[in-house]
């Protein structure tokens, strides 16, 4: 994810309190006027929340920021009898006064599609804390002094020294005790709290992703980046939930769920294509910027398809993770409610989306299915950029420049062929029929031997068809990577009480999701039961005389 930098604030905050000056605009019902503020912010490990006091050159009854203001709503809480005007960019004051304290609470949906960015993120370790400086920015900006030492684009913040000017962009800062390291090509805050494992494969990966970007598309970002990693384990998400975002300069990455604490391969998976993905954001975010209007697929989705690339050119993932990769995009873009791309798209269908279709523009370029990746199709792009700017007209140009073996015309049609696609003229599984031969892809059919993808698909189908079978029309069930939690309801007559499935026939149902789909179709042509199991000891046998029908839109790239 990328952000939208505005115009750059003015804060921070210490275990403890910091105490920082800016100049504010404030205003009030009388008086109109420019006025200096200095704003301490009081740092609470138990309430996990940062105070901000503002103390005012001038009393006022009404103080004003620019813009954020349904951010402020959701994460401020103005004390001592102070609020939040409705939109949220003003704090009505219960009199005319100099000062105002507000409490600034994280925010849950941090790093999603609607760019939103939390004010306040906590270290693990509860020594430190990050604060985004958008949220706090008055009308009139102002500077940042810290009374205690921070870290600002890596570089240590002396005490009583300028942190920040209202001519900065919006960044995060961190304040409190820190490890803060300086390597060749970047500078790392790490959370004392973060896992070992998380650490371990941060540095080996940073310095490789980095040279690979840089050696790719010729250019290496202007400044030292500077890579910021926090760690929250009380979360209380049971998944291993990450959530990050690249400001000019800087990376943030954030990992919530004490289940990060266990190393694994989903895990290192994870974090692997997070990581690839948020670096990937200083070339095609801040090296070379999105035309102004263009979808969000296009950044958000293509940086998912060149992340997962560059994991596959490094050799952290193998030939095999990076076709199940390509195939997962372009089957969650398929099945996707919609028929056209233009109405598929919404929420994380951008990056499933956008994803496949840089895959689909790689394979137009290929003599096979993947001689010809997503970072090749950005180079292109970027190459052919004068301005340092691109947008999907950009993307179609390279696609035009096909597999040097096509001619001119064929060229030609196969980039009218992936417009209609991009601009919705075409449904997009008219679009992948027609074109398979274009795309080197061709659509499952009922019969054929599904990849570990495809059966991962078709298990979710069939575990919902025999549980809604099982409770007659009624069903209550909640999955994620084929683990299946479901609820006993009083019409269910084999379901007798809650249970967590993740095995079927023996076979776990994410990692060996073939084998367990053999077995399943096995059974149900001989009309005898599955025997699903899970946690907890748990047993169960569904009956099964037919399999579901195959659904529509599993196109899977060719071998």
């Amino acid at each position: 994810m990328i952000a939208e930098n505005s115009r750059a604030i003015n804060f921070f905050i210490r275990i403890g309190t910091v105490t920082l000056f800016t100049l504010l605009c404030a205003f009030s019902t009388s008086l109109t006027f420019a006025q200096t503020a200095k704003i301490s912010l009081t740092f609470n490990t138990d309430s996990k929340s940062v105070e901000a006091r503002f103390q005012l050159s001038k009393a006022v009854d009404t103080l004003r920021f620019t813009g954020n203001g349904e951010i402020r709503l959701k994460t401020w809480t103005p004390l001592n009898g102070a609020r939040l005007n409705d939109d949220g960019t003003a704090l009505i004051l219960p009199k005319a006064q100099n000062w105002v304290s507000v409490k600034l609470n994280p925010f849950e949906r941090d790093g999603l599609v609607d760019r939103v960015y939390s004010p306040v993120i906590l270290f693990g370790d509860g020594r430190a804390a990050q604060i985004y400086s958008e949220y706090l920015l008055p009308a009139e900006g102002g500077t940042v002094s810290l009374t205690t030492a921070g870290v600002v684009l890596g570089h240590t913040v002396a005490q009583g020294k300028t942190a920040w000017r209202s001519n900065d962009v919006a960044t995060y800062i961190v304040a409190g005790q820190t490890d803060t390291t300086e390597k060749n090509t970047y500078n790392i805050t790490l959370d004392k709290k973060l896992p070992v494992w998380i650490a371990h494969t941060l540095n080996e990966n940073l310095a490789a992703l980095m040279n690979l970007y840089s050696k790719k598309f010729g250019s290496q970002p202007k400044k030292k980046p500077w890579i910021v990693v926090s760690f929250d384990p009380n979360t209380q998400n049971k998944n291993a939930v990450f959530r990050g975002d690249t400001n000019p300069g800087m990376v943030r990455l954030n990992f919530m769920g004490r289940v990060w604490e266990q190393e694994n391969t989903a895990h290192t998976n994870q974090l692997s294509s997070f990581l690839a993905h948020e670096l990937f954001h200083l070339w095609n975010a801040q090296q070379w910027k999105v035309r102004h209007e263009e979808p969000i697929w296009l950044f958000e989705g293509g940086a998912d398809a060149a992340a997962q690339d560059a994991l596959r050119t490094l050799g952290v993932t193998d030939a095999e993770q990076y076709k199940n990769e390509r195939t997962k995009s372009l089957i969650a873009c398929s099945l996707a409610e919609g028929e056209t791309l233009a109405n598929k798209l919404n929420g994380r269908t951008h990056y499933t989306c956008g994803a496949a279709i840089f895959y689909l523009a790689a394979a137009m370029k290929s003599t096979t299915s993947n001689s010809v990746g997503p970072l090749d199709v950005w180079a292109s792009i970027f190459a052919s950029s004068k301005t340092k700017t691109y947008g999907t007209a950009d993307l179609l140009r390279v696609a035009a420049n096909s597999a040097s073996n096509s001619s001119t015309a064929t060229s030609a049609y196969q980039a009218s062929q992936l417009k209609d696609l991009i601009h919705s003229n075409l449904a997009w599984r008219e679009a992948l029929i027609r074109d398979q031969g274009i795309f080197h892809l061709h659509e499952t059919q009922q019969g054929e031997e599904p990849n570990i993808v495809v059966a991962r698909v078709l298990l979710d189908k069939l575990v919902i068809d025999r549980v809604d079978n099982d409770c007659q029309g009624s069903t209550s069930i909640s999955y994620r990577n084929q683990s299946y939690q479901i609820d006993a309801l009083r019409s269910c007559r084999r379901i007798q009480s809650g249970v967590t499935l993740t095995h079927l026939g023996n076979f776990s149902m994410h990692e060996n999701a073939q084998q367990a789909w053999s077995y399943a179709r096995d059974q149900c042509t001989k009309g005898a039961d599955l025997h699903f199991s899970g946690k907890n000891d748990v047993s169960l046998d569904l009956t099964c005389t037919q399999m579901p029908a195959l659904p529509q839109g599993l196109f899977v790239f060719n071998p």
